[in-house]
This record gives structure tokens, sequence and C-alpha cells, in this order.
């Protein structure tokens, strides 16, 4: 475990305010490897976006994100069991993602490019879903994780996504799931991805969403915090001014359930006084993959969360799909 990690203070993603109020305090609980430093979330008085101030420097990305990462490795044998949870979450994905081209995208997709892929898996879902010719391109920051998606035949990258050399190519459909929230400049991770998109094609965007009634519940132990490598969060507001600054045009927010975030946050509840039962039950890198017991409290959570979406219509995560201004 790494303490006084090098840290840079922050400005607000969105509108570049200084200031913010303070949330919480937070502390690492999924990785104790990484760092038992404090860090600050605040949130913008101007737009209500949220970020760690300060936040890990660029230099510690491979001390906060260790080698057993839980998106390294989200394509193992055990999610590939029909009824592992991971499994039946990628089906129910694949009728998501199906029915986003069809509402918004007047072609099927013939490429189309992950922004932080790990191992592949979301681009194993695209070649099932549009068919063996979609060509399936990502970049990765983790030199084995890219090196599994580009064994299954994917195009990938090992870089960071600001540092990908792009060619020019253009793709009818981009997507980045939590991958935004971990960057230092979600703008300027916008207009990278813009760039990349062809005409009237489309960027779908997965990040957690602040303004949910669960994380209110949770406190400083909400699962979305995932301290200290979520950099910047939003909610839809704040989203929607970050999309205009990089001349994007959001065509649908929906909300979305995350029971992750509830085994996340269960495991911060009880790690310190009952580390035995957080790791068994609520263990952050393996309850996706897990037996019964798993399936069990993931479907609960869903349950839970899917109440919390109905009373207030917030959910943990929010997906927003986005297509370039025409003067783009």
């Amino acid at each position: 475990m790494k303490n006084g990690i090098a840290k840079i203070r922050t400005k607000c993603a969105v509108c570049g305010a200084p200031d913010g109020s303070h949330v919480a305090w937070l502390t690492e609980h999924e990785y104790p490897e990484t760092t038992d430093d404090v860090f600050r979330m605040v949130e913008c008085t101007v737009c209500g976006a949220m970020r760690l101030d300060p936040r890990p420097d660029v230099s510690e990305i491979t001390t906060i994100y260790p080698q057993n990462y839980f998106a390294y490795d989200l394509n193992s044998g055990a999610s590939r069991r029909r009824w592992s949870p991971k499994a039946i979450s990628m089906r129910r994905e694949a009728r998501r993602i199906h029915a986003i081209v069809e509402r918004h995208l007047d072609r099927a997709p013939v490429a189309v490019y992950d922004i932080g892929c790990g191992d592949g898996l979301t681009l194993d879902l695209m070649r099932s879903i549009f068919g063996p010719e979609v060509r399936t391109d990502g970049c990765e920051v983790n030199q084995t994780a890219a090196a599994r998606a580009a064994e299954s035949g994917h195009n990938v990258e090992n870089s960071l996504f600001a540092d990908c050399i792009l060619d020019g190519r253009k793709y009818d459909l981009v997507v980045t799931s939590h991958v935004i929230d971990h960057v230092a400049s979600p703008l300027e991770f916008l207009r990278q991805a813009a760039e990349m998109m062809a005409e009237s094609s489309l960027l779908v965007v997965d990040t957690p969403n602040t303004s949910n009634p669960v994380r209110h519940l949770f406190g400083r132990h909400w699962g979305g915090w995932h301290t200290p490598r979520h950099w910047n969060l939003f909610n839809p507001k704040s989203m929607q001014h970050l999309a205009t600054k990089a001349g994007l045009e959001i065509v649908e927010t929906k909300q979305m359930t995350i029971n992750m975030f509830w085994v996340w946050g269960m495991h911060s509840v009880l790690a310190r006084k009952f580390p035995r039962v957080a790791a068994k039950y609520f263990n952050p890198r393996t309850t996706i993959n897990g037996g019964p017991i798993s399936l069990a409290l993931l479907v609960a959570f869903q349950i839970l969360d899917r109440a919390a979406l109905l009373c207030t219509r917030q959910a943990g995560q929010m997906r927003v799909i986005m297509r370039k201004h025409p003067a783009n």
C-alpha cells in the first residue's frame, strides 16, 4: 500500500469553476494494495458536477489500477457460464444496444469503437449483435487486457484514449462504459470521441448519476464513488452542459439500474469491522462472476435499485446517447 501518492488540485470539468462545496471524505476499500490516502469529493456550486479535489496525478495510474482490477478480466471463463451474473447482464445489454441502434441510427453499424475496451467483452458483444463482418476497434490502457482483446480478433491499441493514433478513421457507433468518470479532462474526451464519429453516427456514454437516491442512502459508502478512480462525476444537467460544450447533441438519456454499486457500497460499509463478511459476500472483484449466492444478492439489489428508480426517476447510472451537431 502506498501512502502520500502524487496529487493535483482540480477545477470543475464542465464549467471550469475553481471552487466546490464539500460532499464527502473518501478512502479506498476495494483494492487495499493501492493507497490509504484520504480524498475529498466536492460539488461545483455553478453546474453541479462533482470531482475529486485533489485527485491522483496521472503518474499514479499504475498505483490506483492494480493488475487484478476487475475491468481487466471481464471476459473470464466464469463470465461465460450461461447463468453467471455477468452472462445474464450481457444478454440484457445486447438487447439494449440493438434497441438503441434501431431508434437512433439509420443503418447497421459497419465499424464500432470501444473506448476503454478492457479485455474485449463489449466488442465481442458488438460482433454477436451486428455480425462477424463488423469492424471492432478499441483502446485499453492495461497491456494484458488489451492483448486479450486482440487475441479475440479486435483491433485494439494499448494506450490511453488521449494518446491514441486514430488515422482519421470514422465509426458508426462509439461506446464507452464508465470511462469518462476516470479521465482527467472529460471535455477533451468527448471532443476526441466526436472526431471519430461518422455522419449521423452515435456515441453511447455510460456513467454514474450523482442525482440518484442511493447515493444519499449510502453517503460516503456509495459504490459509485469508486475512490480514487472516479475523478469526475455527473448528473443529467451537468452532462448536458458538458455535451453541448463538446459540440454534441444528446438525443436520449436513459436512467439505468446498477446493482454492483450496491455491492461496492455494502463492501465499504462492512470492510473495516467485518472484513471477512465483506470479502466473502460483497467482493468488488468477484461478485459479478460468482455463484448462486452472488446471483441472489445481485437480483435483490437490482430490485431495490429498480424500486428507487420507480420512486424518483433517477438511477445509479445513466446512459447518454449523443450525436454531433450538424455544423460539426
